[in-house]
């Protein structure tokens, strides 16, 4: 008779990104997740498979999650203007509010897989391909100045997006961010 599984597995994903989060893949080992996730390895391994198919599922998660609320976020302000300082403010405020410094799961995955690993580095540059999808269709129509195009705009913004989530793993307090 095969055994029920005693545990939620939505949570032990969300308990994986957490971990994944904190030390990256590479630290991150099997003996961690089965005490984290509480479960022993016949059940981690009857669940999830292994490490690296628990990350993958952990990663479609996290970017469902990431692009989901960046539409959230940008659907709630009509003015462009004000819709990007909103986000770069929660950025900044949710940065600096987490004790553990981990930046974004994304640049992470990013700086930890992009020259490695070829499946990671294509759904990296998928996860991008669609933020920038969803940035720029916000900023299509926001009359920018100087000839500056939505597209640069969305590229620029990308970029310092990137840039924000590294200065909150080192810095502190608002006033170091933004003087930066």
């Amino acid at each position: 008779m095969p055994r029920v599984k005693q545990f939620d597995q939505q949570e032990a994903l969300v308990q994986a990104m957490q971990l994944f989060w904190e030390k990256g893949y590479n630290a991150t080992a099997l003996s961690d997740l089965t005490q984290r996730l509480n479960i022993g390895k016949g059940s981690f391994y009857d669940t999830f498979k292994g490490k690296r198919q628990l990350f993958d599922k952990v990663l479609s998660m996290y970017r469902k999650i990431n692009i989901e609320m960046l539409q959230e976020r940008l659907n709630s302000e009509k003015d462009p203007k004000k819709g990007i300082r909103n986000l770069l403010e929660t950025m900044m405020h949710d940065g600096l509010a987490d004790e553990h410094r981990k930046g974004c799961f994304i640049v992470n995955t990013c700086n930890e897989f992009a020259n490695s690993d070829k499946e990671i580095s294509t759904v990296l540059g998928e996860h991008n391909s669609t933020l920038h999808s969803v940035l720029y269709t916000y900023l299509k129509h926001y009359p920018f100045i100087d000839g500056v195009s939505s597209q640069q705009a969305t590229d620029l913004l990308m970029t310092f997006m990137t840039e924000l989530n590294q200065e909150l793993k080192i810095k502190n307090d608002k006033a170091s961010i933004q003087s930066s």
